[in-house]
């Protein structure tokens, strides 16, 4: 409520509720592939925000992995390896894609070479495409591209769009717009072909 809130697991299959920390200032929580853990943007006591780890049983420690920084993570790459975060950079006043070694966090490098506004990266189930939200047209809209060659750009969405969610199997590409949610069927990686959107 007011904005700020607190990191909860909820078992469905046991209907536990289970409280991961009590600082009222996390904020967008992303699962590791393997489920142990959860990566999230909360500031643990300070008044600046870093990116941490917390482990998704009762009782666990948070672990700093980067920061402080205007940041939060959006995504992390099948293997666990790379966690693709939505940062803001100071330099061109937008916020953009970066991605960060969760093996051996250090400083994240922004993903593309150009400066957009670039926000919510979502990485395929096998790892093989990526899709964002841009503004580059004005208007948010949702993107795909292979991954991590960033080759076979493809827009996806018609008439705006944010937040996209890859389907489990990665055949299917939801997103929102407004107060609907859509979606586009996807085939292939180089470059990803969508059908239209519904």
């Amino acid at each position: 409520s007011a904005g700020v809130g607190d990191l909860w697991v909820h078992d469905l299959e046991r209907s536990t509720k289970d409280r991961l920390t009590t600082t009222k200032d996390a904020q967008h929580p992303v699962w590791t592939p393997d489920g142990r853990h959860i990566l999230l943007a909360a500031g643990m006591g300070s008044t600046t925000s870093s990116i941490w780890r917390i482990g998704s049983a009762a009782g666990s420690s948070p672990e700093r992995v980067w920061g402080p920084v205007n940041a939060y993570p959006s995504s992390v790459t099948p293997d666990g390896s790379t966690v693709l975060l939505t940062v803001f950079f100071p330099e061109t006043s937008r916020k953009d894609i970066a991605v960060l070694d969760a093996l051996s966090p250090a400083e994240p490098r922004k993903l593309f070479p150009t400066s957009e506004e670039r926000i919510w990266p979502r990485v395929a189930p096998d790892g093989a495409v990526l899709a964002y939200t841009s503004l580059e047209t004005g208007t948010f809209e949702i993107y795909v591209h292979s991954y991590p060659s960033l080759g076979g750009k493809t827009r996806v969405s018609t008439g705006g769009g944010y937040r996209p969610t890859w389907s489990p199997d990665g055949r299917r590409l939801y997103y929102q717009w407004l107060n609907q949610i859509m979606c586009v069927d996807v085939e292939g990686s180089n470059p990803p072909r969508v059908s239209a959107p519904r």
